[in-house]
């Protein structure tokens, strides 16, 4: 055979909730005769880092568990820790250590500085959970298109690989137009309210 299946399905049904690893989250996108569908969603490392920066900045002052929001993205708390470093780096947030009443540190209270432009239609936490993905996040395996050249037992099975990738081709379009959507969505309002970007004097 050409394909391969990866221990990430795009799609899962089932009454447990699928665990959120390797930078694969899995969100509630529907159902099957009463039993939760599962889609996998996979933000690229920029898009993942656009996601904490967004959740600092709405909510500004809040303090959280670098575990918690690890456990959100799917990824280790080294992860996590090393994006609000590097936003850190940027001056786009700072933090303070949080201490509990016992006067033990509790997480860190974050905060953003406002030293740096927010990125029209940067994805959000609550838009990868979003069940019907409106921001475009990836929602398939690269496994599930996977081919080995050269390995085919039939015609039919270059044929079946060839539609295979046409299919890819037409997903990857398809989440690329609704992320430009948004950004064109969010300029428009910016625009509305006569906010000015440097690339264009005007937005």
């Amino acid at each position: 055979m050409a394909y391969f299946r990866n221990e990430n399905p795009a799609k899962i049904v089932d009454t447990d909730k699928p665990e959120n690893r390797s930078g694969f989250v899995y969100v509630v996108a529907g159902e099957e005769y009463g039993v939760p569908v599962y889609e996998m969603r996979k933000p690229s490392p920029l898009e993942r880092e656009a996601i904490v920066m967004e959740y600092v900045r709405r909510n500004n002052g809040l303090s959280f568990k670098v575990s918690w929001l690890a456990g959100k993205l799917g990824v280790s708390d080294r992860t996590i820790q090393k994006i609000l470093s590097n936003l850190s780096k940027k001056g786009a947030i700072r933090s303070e250590p949080n201490f509990g009443k016992d006067g033990r540190q509790s997480g860190s209270i974050y905060f953003w500085t406002g030293n740096v432009d927010p990125i029209v239609g940067a994805p959000t936490l609550k838009d990868l959970y979003h069940r019907k993905n409106d921001y475009g996040f990836r929602s398939f395996t690269w496994d599930d298109f996977k081919v080995v050249p050269g390995n085919f037992d039939s015609v039919q099975e270059k044929i079946d690989a060839y539609y295979r990738y046409m299919e890819l081709i037409a997903i990857k379009k398809r989440l690329t137009r609704k992320k430009k959507a948004r950004a064109a969505e969010q300029l428009e309002i910016l625009r509305h309210f006569g906010v000015r970007d440097a690339r264009e004097n005007r937005v």
